[in-house]
């Protein structure tokens, strides 16, 4: 499932390697470190002639993360993403739990 979001940039964090629990580096499939980048986008909703604000943070990894290089704060975008989620138990309260992240496949400057 495909969805799209088009909203002005807040941030663009560089790249950062992925680290399990104990610090380590997680490893890529294809054998280097794993890394993503990070960035935020906020969203104006008009609702009944006022406008609201919304954000959302998304994460690239991979060669996405070097397509973010021509945007910068304040550029108007559009995000194609997915949700990705990940079942696990927590630990601390034995019950099951659900992480999950906004993964941008897709990134274009939006239309004036």
């Amino acid at each position: 499932m495909s969805l799209s979001i088009t909203g002005k940039v807040l941030y663009i964090n560089p790249a950062e390697v992925v680290k399990d629990k104990d610090g380590k580096p997680i490893q890529s499939k294809a054998g280097g470190e794993f890394s993503k980048r990070e960035f935020a986008v906020e969203i104006e909703k008009n609702i009944n002639g006022s406008l609201y604000y919304t954000y959302a943070k998304f994460e690239t990894t991979g060669a996405k993360m070097t397509e973010l290089d021509k945007f910068n704060a304040g550029d108007m975008v559009t995000v194609d993403f997915e949700i990705r989620g990940t079942r696990y138990t927590n630990k601390k309260t034995n019950r099951e739990d659900v992480m999950s992240s906004l993964a941008a496949w897709r990134i274009n400057y939006a239309p004036p």
